[in-house]
């Protein structure tokens, strides 16, 4: 393993928002790579996180491939991922293709609940 490398071996069951936050901070390309590896709920942490410390042209790639998730969770974490970044261009059509087909009600009103925020946001 090569010095600049954050090592995830021997990781432990869950890592908590604190590991992401660190992550992302000092090695976000391998928080990148380690997204496929995590479980559910450690990737929907991961990606609230991603969407909320990184740049627009990093994380929006990212999270809008999560939104087709097989797990509601994770679809939930790049909904929350992407609220961070409502002004880039297919954020908002992304989420309002959720708000309108995703398969659990739940994540549907999420993505509902992320326009509606834009929308207050921008009457300010």
């Amino acid at each position: 393993m090569s010095d600049s490398k954050i090592s995830t071996d021997n990781k432990p069951m869950m890592k908590g928002s604190s590991f992401f936050e660190n992550l992302v901070r000092v090695a976000p390309q391998e928080l990148i790579e380690l997204l496929p590896s995590l479980e559910a709920a450690e990737l929907t942490f991961a990606l609230e996180i991603f969407g909320r410390e990184l740049s627009s042209d990093r994380a929006v790639p990212e999270l809008l491939k999560f939104l087709r998730h097989p797990r509601p969770l994770v679809r939930e974490g790049a909904i929350l991922g992407l609220t961070h970044h409502l002004e880039v261009p297919g954020v908002l059509e992304a989420l309002a293709g959720v708000a309108e087909n995703d398969p659990v009600a739940e994540i549907r009103e999420s993505a509902g609940f992320a326009l509606y925020f834009k929308d207050t946001r921008e009457q300010k």
